[in-house]
């Protein structure tokens, strides 16, 4: 099971290599990535009603069209395994991309600070709200994005 190198998972796959077990563990420690970020949400402060309705919005539509790409990448309906492969490369690429973005945020909440010093607290609210939903989106663009050229790599032929 790989947590970390999403270039060897592809190959395996792509080899039919990893295992009806192997999947279930990738669909368990998903499922526990997954609980995380819930745990996460249940701990920040609560956001504004709007703020909140608007990231559930952009998160499905997100949700529905890179879910349709990535199946299509997998071949459609003519495609292979596409939850088990899905689920599988899930994992690697959500922790690897997590610490990069961690890593990019902890440099833009640095960075805030300085930029915004002389700010309205009005307009540094919207600033903040708008860097939350932007981060947010483009996270989750980039985590799909990642899993879609993983799964284009499995379609190659050998």
């Amino acid at each position: 099971m790989y947590l970390w190198n999403v270039n060897r998972l592809v190959d395996d796959i792509r080899l039919n290599k990893v295992s009806e077990t192997h999947y279930k563990n990738y669909y368990i420690a998903s499922s526990i990535l997954i609980f995380f970020s819930y745990l996460a949400l249940t701990l920040t402060p609560e956001s504004k009603l709007t703020e909140a309705w608007a990231s559930f919005i952009l998160q499905i539509g997100l949700l529905i069209s890179w879910v349709n790409a990535i199946f299509k990448a997998n071949g459609g309906e003519h495609g292979r395994d596409f939850l088990k492969r899905f689920i599988a490369l899930y994992l690697p690429v959500t922790i690897q991309s997590l610490v990069l973005f961690i890593l990019i945020a902890v440099v833009v909440e640095g960075l805030l600070p300085m930029l915004t010093v002389n700010m309205d607290e009005a307009v540094l609210e919207q600033i903040t709200t708008i860097k939350d939903l932007s981060f947010e989106v483009i996270i989750s663009c980039y985590i799909y994005w990642r899993i879609y050229k993983a799964m284009q790599q499995i379609n190659q032929p050998v």
